[in-house]
């Protein structure tokens, strides 16, 4: 849930400032990432599936927006052709498709 308890919303591309699209995440929803994208500060864009935008994972200032969910699934119930993987600054656990290059968190 962001740190200030309000309904994040969904930008048409990845900036923090940027256009704002019409979709809205209320807090402690789960959304499945489909790209992600590296920004300065340390800020990790997050493309939603289903062409609802994007978000942010942190708002310098402000603080932590949202967090990656950890999967109860283990790797042998995953389906084909995905994978989990660690992300190496946060160690949280994503999964990723090597054939669609899809992220989901």
């Amino acid at each position: 849930s962001p740190v200030n308890g309000q309904p994040i919303p969904t930008r048409l591309a990845p900036g923090i400032e940027g256009p704002r699209a019409a979709f809205r995440l209320q807090p402690g929803e789960v959304f499945e990432a489909v790209e992600e994208k590296p920004g300065l500060g340390g800020v990790l864009f997050l493309k939603l599936a289903g062409g609802k935008g994007w978000l942010f994972d942190q708002k310098p200032g402000v603080g932590t927006m949202c967090v990656r969910e950890e999967g109860t699934q283990g790797e042998a119930s995953l389906p084909a052709g995905w994978e989990s993987v660690v992300d190496p600054s946060s160690g949280k656990t994503y999964y990723h498709n090597r054939s669609t290059n899809e992220s989901s968190w």
